[in-house]
């Protein structure tokens, strides 16, 4: 079965085994957006988008907060699928 994913982040695409992913700083235009981003794999394979921020606690302790996003792993795509990719590629 060949898997096709398709990848919100296109400038960081990149593959990875179950269970690991990578986050980039994030060029951020307003302060609510997240200070990192980047994808993950889950350990069942399903490729995820991860955001974090930097957080401080009440005690000044630095931490991440996160948020994790499904991205659109597909099977097996039909044929409606593909076309609609394909039109949407730069020839």
């Amino acid at each position: 079965m060949t898997k096709l994913s398709v990848v919100i982040d296109t400038k960081h695409q990149l593959s990875f085994d179950p269970s690991y992913g990578a986050i980039y700083s994030n060029s951020k235009t307003k302060p609510s957006h997240p200070d990192l981003r980047g994808q993950a794999r889950l350990p069942d394979g399903q490729l995820v988008e991860v955001s974090a921020w930097r957080r401080t606690t009440k005690n000044g302790k630095p931490y991440l907060s996160l948020s994790i996003l499904n991205v659109i792993d597909v099977a097996e795509p039909d044929d409606d699928f593909v076309a609609t990719l394909t039109g949407l590629l730069p020839e």
